[in-house]
């Protein structure tokens, strides 16, 4: 059940145009942004800026960057980090329902499975360049996932993970 904080947040939309909001971009890859025609706005990967809510409500139903491949803000490379503004976008539901964002430590549970649930959920959730490259970068920047699981997400996603060189000490 929908608290009144958010139904108000909803209603309220018009007098928040001018207020700063979060904006993630929860790829490591680069993503530029072009607001009002004027203005483009460049995110490194997985850098957080903020736009406000005017910038947002012009471009968010013109771009798949918020609203990902299906529409409902699910596999957006860019998350807005304001409920109101989601839940008034379409990306969030008041009973909670909404964005199944792809950080670090959703890969990481993901690479918790056993393999038979990791086959299932590989191929589906990681079923870009940009989602792959931050499961590369997950597996690069921690030492604890099992070699196993490693060289099967290479060859069930295609992937050549590219480890950097050690140096002789």
């Amino acid at each position: 059940m929908a608290n009144n904080k958010n139904s108000k947040e909803i209603k309220d939309i018009n007098s928040r145009l001018m207020d700063y909001v979060v904006v993630k971009n929860l790829n490591p890859t680069i993503f530029a942004l072009t607001v009002n025609k004027d203005k483009v706005i460049i995110f490194k990967g997985q850098e957080t800026k903020t736009m406000t809510v005017q910038e947002l409500l012009s471009v968010a139903g013109s771009t798949k960057a918020f609203s990902g491949i299906d529409g409902s803000g699910k596999s957006a490379p860019l998350y807005i980090d304001d409920l109101g503004v989601r839940l008034h976008l379409g990306y969030e539901t008041e009973n909670g329902e909404g964005q199944d964002i792809l950080d670090e430590k959703k890969i990481l549970q993901i690479l918790d499975y056993d393999f038979k649930k990791l086959k299932e959920v590989a191929k589906e959730t990681f079923n870009d360049i940009p989602k792959k490259a931050l499961l590369e970068k997950v597996i690069l920047s921690n030492d604890e996932i099992e070699a196993r699981k490693i060289k099967f997400l290479e060859k069930e996603l295609g992937l050549q993970i590219n480890y950097p060189e050690k140096e002789d000490e």
